[in-house]
């Protein structure tokens, strides 16, 4: 390749919407080589193996590329393109081996779910729980998306299931303790909280709800104490300050 990075760019990229997809190969594979700390490259490199419907090296390109810039916006819309992809593809072969396994069904309605179609999502969830009742993954699936409609107590069921198939998932364990915790039960919300963070003692938001809990059972002494736990772990958390200052007033306290 002759000439500056930018128009070596240029040409590889104008060759490979031109259809000319042996040559811009070339040039992509001929540039990462020379600059393989260009972005650029990799990404250039990675949309030429999309074309040839080389998805898992794409993949790996574009997620090269990340490492290379972080903060490129093309790296991370490409990397969740061709994982979609993927996804997709392995979503077909599984079909074919297992057409109705409930992996197949939990990967439909996880697909559905992404793309907002609650009451499809839904019911491949069911179809999965049919087919394997113990799905701890689709039991917390399910309860998500009863809190998204605001259905507070069919969601405490379903994560009531899920943590007693297994009592050690933090998030199964996390979600009945935020269920409880809508449902102004504060007591039962402590007890499932407090052990999520157990399970997860570095989780800022299982604190959180412990103190949130603390809170709402009038425990205004022990809510405090764990919300200066909160903002040390996550300085940045704007919603653990303000939540502090308003139990010091309560207390009495300088905020």
């Amino acid at each position: 390749l002759a000439g500056a990075p930018a128009d070596q760019i240029s040409v590889a990229t104008t060759a490979l919407y031109a259809g000319e997809l042996p040559r811009a190969a070339e040039l992509a594979h001929d540039y990462v080589e020379k600059h393989p700390a260009d972005a650029r490259g990799r990404l250039l490199l990675g949309q030429v193996l999309m074309a040839y419907a080389r998805y898992e090296l794409a993949f790996s390109e574009f997620h090269q590329a990340l490492r290379v810039k972080p903060d490129s916006a093309d790296a991370l819309y490409f990397l969740g393109k061709t994982a979609l992809l993927l996804g997709q593809i392995q979503l077909r072969q599984l079909e074919k081996m297992a057409p109705d396994s409930a992996r197949v069904h939990q990967l439909r309605g996880e697909f559905f779910q992404s793309q907002n179609r609650r009451g499809e999502a839904e019911q491949e969830y069911q179809a999965a729980l049919r087919v394997d009742p113990k799905l701890v993954e689709v039991l917390n699936d399910l309860a998500f998306l009863r809190l998204s409609q605001f259905k507070n107590d069919e969601a405490r069921s379903f994560y009531a299931q899920a943590v007693a198939i297994d009592p050690s998932r933090f998030d199964s364990v996390y979600g009945l303790g935020g269920c409880y915790l809508r449902l102004k039960q504060p007591k039962e919300a402590l007890k499932h909280l407090r052990r999520a963070l157990s399970l997860e003692p570095g989780s800022a938001a299982a604190r959180f709800g412990v103190a949130k809990a603390l809170m709402l059972d009038g425990r205004l002494e022990e809510a405090a104490g764990e919300l200066e736990k909160v903002v040390a772990m996550e300085p940045d958390m704007g919603l653990g300050y303000l939540q502090l200052g308003n139990v010091y007033r309560k207390l009495g306290r300088e905020v």
